[in-house]
């Protein structure tokens, strides 16, 4: 038979442990610096990025609508900056989510840098954390 020992009272209060309200500050702020930075990338030199592995049938599609690779990069580095903007903003944060989940995934699956693919490993986990984060609540 089993006998139960009643917990001794914390000496802390329930305050100091409210983790769960800043790690998803935490977490939506570094994705935005993150996504921040490789938008903005590139803006800058989108020509760089042309030799990161841009797949051919993206190629072939961006030439049939008159499209460069630079500016296939410059509407990627946009779609970035606007995930960040959304992170950063907490505004429709899940929704954005999703769209850098399915680019980092297309990203992964093309094959563009093998030695990147832990980087946007790590940044899909912190996504997809985002999007099954549960729903904040507004109370006083």
């Amino acid at each position: 038979m089993y006998t139960v020992v009643a917990r001794p009272e914390r000496p802390y209060t329930t305050r100091m442990f409210q983790s769960h309200r800043y790690s998803h500050l935490v977490l939506r702020g570094g994705l935005a610096i993150s996504f921040l930075w490789m938008g903005i990338q590139k803006f800058i030199v989108p020509h760089t990025w042309g030799g990161a592995g841009l797949p051919l049938w993206v190629e072939h599609g961006a030439t049939i609508v008159g499209m460069s690779a630079d500016n296939v990069f410059v509407l990627l580095g946009i779609v970035e900056v606007l995930i960040a903007t959304s992170l950063a903003a907490g505004f429709f944060e899940r929704w954005f989510a999703v769209i850098g989940v399915v680019l980092l995934l297309a990203a992964l699956l093309a094959g563009g840098h093998p030695e990147a693919a832990a980087h946007e490993i790590g940044i899909l986990g912190g996504l997809l954390a985002l999007t099954v984060w549960p729903q904040r609540r507004y109370t006083s």
